[in-house]
């Protein structure tokens, strides 16, 4: 994806706050370009019992949805 105001995002990603052993992938689409300086990113993260899971997400700015965001996250069980 080349370089635009929306591209700083795809460093986080839907699941970058729940997982910290690094993504797998990720996957941004973009419908139009961003209007303005901020995206909310609407995120749905699933996971399940063997440390996988999917982050999904709707892209949005002050004129509405702009695109979406999909990633597969893996997990780590960490002593505790």
């Amino acid at each position: 994806m080349p370089q635009t105001p929306g591209s700083p995002l795809a460093g986080d990603g839907p699941g970058a706050a729940t997982a910290r052993d690094g993504n797998a992938d990720l996957t941004v689409e973009l419908w139009r370009p961003p209007a303005g300086e901020w995206i909310l990113v609407r995120a749905e993260t699933r996971v399940g019992p063997a440390g996988t899971g999917s982050a999904r997400g709707v892209l949005s700015d002050l004129s509405g949805e702009l695109g979406s965001c999909a990633q597969s996250l893996l997990f780590e069980r960490r002593p505790g």
